[in-house]
């Protein structure tokens, strides 16, 4: 991979990571009543469907983008950092992935069993992981390696 190339790559990187702030920002917008214990009894059936309906296709929204995002990260590790280093450079990153991907199935299984408000409060905690923690330590320290790739 060029110098340009990576460069690119970071771009389209950074844009995949504004989608996961705009979709963390929406989501509570959603419903002002995120409380896991929350019934949704005070909403009418035709709000509770809409707020149902809303929270089914942000989980497929999640798990298609996530899916997509990680593949691409992963490529771009691989392509920039080939050989025995990628292991040892990139293995907690990857690991970090792959329990992101396995809290949004655990999420997703407990849809039928949860109210819309508590898996929007479900959803919202696992994005805010991902941006603060996730975001943070390990894809600032992506972006910090392949910056100094380009170099």
């Amino acid at each position: 991979m060029n110098r340009l190339e990576l460069i690119d790559e970071m771009h389209l990187l950074e844009a995949e990571h504004g989608r996961v702030r705009e979709i963390a920002e929406q989501l509570p917008k959603f419903c002002l009543r995120t409380d896991e214990n929350t019934p949704c009894a005070s909403c009418g059936s035709l709000l509770v469907a809409q707020c149902a309906n809303t929270v089914t296709n942000s989980l497929v929204v999640l798990q298609s983008f996530s899916t997509m995002h990680f593949a691409h990260e992963e490529k771009i590790m691989r392509m920039a950092c080939p050989g025995h280093d990628f292991d040892r450079r990139f293995a907690t990153h990857i690991a970090d992935h792959g329990a992101l991907t396995s809290e949004l199935a655990r999420i997703s299984s407990q849809e039928s069993s949860t109210s819309p408000a508590g898996m929007i409060g479900k959803l919202a905690q696992l994005l805010e992981h991902w941006l603060r923690n996730h975001l943070a330590f390990h894809d600032e320290a992506l972006t910090a390696y392949l910056e100094r790739s380009c170099r």
